[in-house]
């Protein structure tokens, strides 16, 4: 059957959903899959044998997600009752890297044991840990925490938020003071590096270039966009290039195509190129964070690459159907995630829609070679933004017409402000005087592209929202 693994993907996906709306017994759900995937074995007809096979992958994404959903016993979320509005200890280490903004710190914190009421009980699970002090801490360390823990609630908003990221349980530490350090070198060491490339990324930039021009470059290179004025968060919003202020799939391509062009200059195979791409691509996902879209993009190139690793051509819908699968596999709830719905609708749109207006209006039989490049420019945007339109008016309620075109022109010049960014980053730990000169190209870069942004929305109904002002 053609695209098979990409038919799995989209039953395996509905399966999911499906769990969502109704409830399941987790043993109803995982014998009713144990016996059709049985009987698929006994069936001779192709067809028969198929429908049923498709059952099956159905009732195991229901037994997936029913299975992720369910908390173990010692989940620390479920010892927040015995909290309540007592003050509590509770012993773990930081998992993430802690975030600094208007004088509290944020972390997340893998629980390991719980001491309410005098009671101490071995548990595990996140917590969203926010200390009220400009106290300092590092991915890795092991603390006991002394603060309030609660539960977060809610089935819209930041509580769904957070349910979707794993995290039920919160915690505020009123001071340093309920602080207590153990061990400063406990976590993943590869990740402590990557934190630790990353801080000296950062520190580079918000030297050598302005708070403005520093805060997009580093959201373009490194995902992080607290450093952004909000107008112009909001106005790339409305322009529907947004998305280059979001490391994704678009910056984890830019990296593995950079990586390429330096490994084949330097003449590495072919497979070793793919290996040091993967792991070029494993190391940039730990510097930004991890994300989700980081994630997604990441698991979506190594499915590619591996496919040019053991020498197939890749079939796009398999490739993808199958980075689908290994996504939901960690995590089923992205299948109700705006940006992995947003990823792979555009993915789609571009691989469908995008070779059939090529050909249906002739564009490789355009001569002049710049204007060939901008109408197949212009061709690939339209059918990203016809895939997505729909589902951004549904979640947003607003529609961006003026997307179409300012991509064309904003896509190009975001790749040249990330490439700069790197080469600031690169040799500002080399040679400080000889990052400068990059500096001023920066500069100019940022302040092209924030024009060119408010130019297109000046364009008669670039911008519609049903939205209330």
């Amino acid at each position: 059957m053609k695209h098979f693994i990409f038919i799995l993907a989209i039953v395996f996906s509905c399966g999911i959903i499906f769990s969502h709306f109704l409830f399941f017994s987790f043993i109803a759900a995982y014998a009713g899959a144990l016996i059709i995937l049985a009987l698929c074995f006994f069936l001779r007809a192709k067809k028969l044998f198929h429908l049923f096979a498709f059952v099956s992958v159905f009732m195991l994404g229901i037994v997936w997600a029913v299975n992720q959903n369910t908390r173990p016993n010692d989940y620390v979320g479920k010892f927040a009752y015995y909290a309540g509005k007592e003050t509590c200890l509770i012993k773990g280490r930081v998992i993430s890297q802690p975030q600094q903004n208007q004088g509290k710190l944020s972390f997340l914190f893998n629980a390991r044991a719980i001491q309410p009421l005098n009671k101490t009980f071995i548990c595990r699970g996140n917590i969203l840990v926010t200390v009220h002090s400009k106290a300092s801490f590092n991915y890795g360390e092991e603390l006991i925490l002394r603060g309030k823990a609660c539960r977060a609630f809610g089935k819209s908003g930041y509580a769904a938020y957070l349910d979707k990221q794993g995290i039920r349980l919160l915690m505020s530490v009123p001071d340093a003071a309920g602080i207590t350090r153990l061990n400063r070198n406990s976590g993943f060491i590869f990740k402590r590096f990557s934190f630790y490339i990353k801080d000296k990324i950062q520190k580079q930039l918000y030297s050598l270039l302005s708070p403005l021009c520093a805060g997009i470059t580093d959201a373009m290179l490194l995902g992080n966009k607290k450093n952004i004025p909000f107008i112009v968060y909001k106005s790339m919003m409305k322009s529907g290039t947004v998305h280059i202020l979001v490391v994704s799939g678009f910056n984890v391509g830019l990296v593995a195509v950079l990586a390429d062009m330096v490994l084949k200059a330097l003449r590495f195979k072919r497979r070793f190129r793919v290996i040091l791409i993967t792991a070029v691509l494993f190391c940039y996902c730990l510097i930004t964070g991890a994300s989700n879209p980081v994630v997604r993009a990441t698991i979506m190139a190594t499915v590619f690459l591996a496919a040019v690793f053991i020498k197939r051509e890749a079939d796009i819908y398999n490739s993808l159907g199958l980075a689908a699968i290994l996504i939901l596999l960690v995590n089923p709830q992205q299948v109700f995630d705006v940006g992995f719905q947003l990823s792979f609708a555009s993915v789609l749109a571009i691989v469908f829609l995008y070779p059939k207006m090529k050909g249906r209006l002739f564009v490789e039989k355009i001569t002049c070679k710049p204007a060939r490049i901008t109408a197949e420019g212009f061709l690939v945007s339209l059918a990203a933004w016809l895939g997505t339109s729909g589902l951004i008016f549904y979640y947003f309620r607003s529609i961006s017409p003026v997307a179409v075109l300012a991509n064309i022109f904003i896509v190009p010049l975001a790749s040249f402000i990330t490439l700069n960014g790197f080469a600031l980053a690169i040799l500002g730990s080399i040679n400080p005087c000889l990052a400068r000169c990059f500096a001023p190209v920066s500069e100019l870069a940022v302040v092209i592209l924030l024009a060119l942004n408010a130019a297109f929305l000046k364009i008669p109904f670039a911008y519609l929202s049903l939205n209330k002002p």
